[in-house]
């Protein structure tokens, strides 16, 4: 069964890979709530509807990447499952539409504490 661990409000999305169907986001978590400034690699495997996931990270990159800049700087209002379908993961980002991924599994990687 998929479950979120992490509590994804005011985090940063920083990057975005897209690897055939298989997305990679890089997430600075939000300190007021984790404060050590953990950083989580959310894992979306196996996703069936990847041309709506493609049109999503253009126009994340649209809004809000910089030239020159490693990271997008992205603030993340939620990232949540369906509540009828646990294989729906909807993400919504200031400034853009919300999307929802059909996807096959989830993982949540804790990176080492990013010192600040």
């Amino acid at each position: 069964m998929n479950n979120l661990t992490y509590n994804y409000h005011d985090a940063i999305l920083e990057t975005v890979v897209l690897q055939q169907n298989d997305l990679v986001l890089t997430i600075a978590l939000y300190p007021v709530f984790y404060p050590n400034h953990q950083q989580i690699k959310l894992k979306i495997i196996g996703i069936s509807n990847v041309i709506t996931c493609q049109k999503w990270i253009a126009e994340v990159k649209l809004v809000f990447q910089e030239e020159h800049e490693a990271t997008l700087g992205a603030r993340i209002n939620e990232i949540y499952l369906d509540k009828n379908n646990k294989n729906q993961l909807l993400i919504a980002i200031d400034s853009t539409k919300t999307v929802k991924l059909n996807f096959e599994n989830l993982q949540e990687i804790l990176n080492p504490t990013i010192c600040s």
